[in-house]
């Protein structure tokens, strides 16, 4: 007689934690959640006013330049979680948590940086700084995450 033996080291629970990211997105940037700058005005406002330009602030796309210079790690990254949860050898749910951190962390180091359209002369004055987007911080610092549908 055959005797069959379920042993499952994992596999289930694998399949379990991947279901459970299907539905899911990684969202990066200012979020909602973000709130009011320094000055009181809505940070996506701000942001939002950044990424794209207005009639009177030149476009310093901080996101799009982090997205463009950082997509194929981005991926690598994505790809090696995935990897690592098949393998056993990680959370698919923390590895994304991780990968958020990552991209909120690359988007943070273009804002500022001179990847970004350089200052006015009299900004330069007002601000004290040729850093363009850092006044007080405040966008930066509402660079934030969030794994939701």
């Amino acid at each position: 007689m055959l005797n069959i033996q379920d042993t499952d080291p994992g596999f289930h629970s694998l399949i379990a934690s991947l279901r459970s990211l299907e539905d899911k997105k990684l969202k990066v940037g200012v979020l909602p959640s973000a709130g009011r700058n320094s000055e009181g005005v809505d940070l996506v406002d701000v942001a939002v006013w950044n990424e794209f330009g207005t009639r009177h602030i030149p476009a310093r796309p901080f996101m799009r330049i982090a997205a463009d210079k950082n997509e194929n790690k981005w991926n690598r990254y994505a790809e090696r979680c995935v990897d690592a949860a098949l393998k056993n050898r990680a959370n698919i749910n923390n590895a994304v948590y991780l990968l958020g951190e990552q991209v909120k962390s690359d988007v943070q180091r273009v804002i500022g940086s001179r990847e970004l359209p350089a200052n006015k002369a009299s900004t330069i004055r007002r601000k004290g700084s040729s850093a363009p987007l850092i006044d007080h911080g405040d966008l930066r610092r509402s660079i934030g995450y969030m794994i939701g549908s």
